[in-house]
């Protein structure tokens, strides 16, 4: 087993050294600020709305909501801590850090993609088998699968630390000015990024067409009310979309960096520069934000309850603003 690792393993530390390519210090420290504070602000309003917007199916909004705490712990724990090395070029938290950071950001955005997944399955069984879905897709089942999911992207990203010397195996890069996603075993970087994403995509592909085609044929069969579409198509129409818009944003986001890595990993004569390695990283961590973005142009009650929650926040800001003043004014 040694061996094989041993034979599996490789060097990017000549690659991680150059700095004359690298983005300049300013760029990287708006790029990461604005990223980082974007992600976890919008996965807080996501939280926030999300529970209080009804046009969502119950099993979807409870995936949603994982995905959104899935990107704000990726923001909290992986993304904002690397403003310091942005400006001080090392890891100033230590190799434990480094290795809590590693695990969860290779968590975090393993779970986003299964809860579409999940989300997925959910609008196939319940336009599959109308009769029987409340019984095979319950909230505790769901719950009990994400519960799961984010148990194998832990384990999953947790193994190579098992398998290493010290028990360390996550490092910086300065490349990317980022703590973990590190690929020093390839079968690592072919297990993940294999599981992760393909089958992830295949069920989201199948289970979206198969969704659609079978609304097409219960529409011809159907009488449509004078009113239109019922509640219930709305809503399956509507999930369809956003499964569809954010399994596409997602894959945009993370696709060069993969290609890239895969490139590096398994193709020994072919150098990335490490400002293209930093935007391609950035780019794939900037997805954790589009969600939000996603569901504001397709449920009109998400939008309506996020700009009434911008509104009351501003509104209170500037009420206690004035408040602030009388009191000075009065104390004068």
């Amino acid at each position: 087993m040694d061996n094989i690792i041993s034979n599996c393993s490789f060097n990017r530390s000549e690659l991680l050294q150059s700095e004359e390519a690298l983005i300049p210090q300013t760029v990287r420290i708006v790029v990461i600020l604005v990223v980082s504070v974007t992600v976890i602000l919008t996965n807080l309003l996501n939280l926030i709305v999300l529970q209080k917007t009804r046009q969502i199916p119950p099993i979807a909004k409870i995936c949603v909501l994982n995905l959104s705490v899935a990107d704000l712990s990726s923001g909290v724990v992986c993304m904002l801590p690397c403003l310091v090395p942005a400006v001080t070029g090392s890891w100033p938290y230590g190799t434990i850090w480094c290795q809590i950071a590693g695990i969860f950001h290779g968590t975090c955005c393993s779970v986003s993609i299964w809860s579409l997944s999940v989300v997925s399955v959910d609008r196939y069984m319940a336009i599959k088998f109308p009769l029987r879905y409340h019984t095979l897709m319950t909230p505790r089942r769901c719950v009990t699968a994400l519960l799961a999911l984010w148990g194998l992207g832990v384990g999953t990203f947790l193994l190579p630390i098992f398998i290493s010397e010290d028990l360390i195996y996550y490092e910086f890069s300065p490349a990317t000015v980022i703590c973990g996603m590190y690929w020093e075993y390839r079968w690592l970087c072919l297990v993940s990024g294999l599981y992760t994403p393909l089958p992830s995509a295949i069920t989201i592909v199948f289970t979206s067409i198969s969704v659609i085609r079978e609304m097409g044929i219960l529409s011809k069969i159907r009488v449509i009310p004078a009113g239109g579409e019922s509640n219930a198509q709305k809503q399956d129409i509507r999930a369809i979309n956003v499964l569809s818009a954010t399994a596409s944003v997602y894959f945009i986001a993370w696709g060069p960096y993969v290609v890239s890595e895969f490139t590096l990993i398994f193709t020994d004569s072919v150098t990335i520069p490490p400002g293209v390695q930093f935007s391609f990283m950035w780019l794939a961590n900037s997805n954790s934000f589009m969600n939000v973005f996603i569901y504001s142009m397709v449920y009109k009650s998400f939008r309506v309850k996020t700009a009434q929650l911008i509104r009351s926040v501003l509104l209170c800001k500037f009420r206690g603003f004035h408040v602030s003043e009388e009191n000075s004014s009065l104390e004068n």
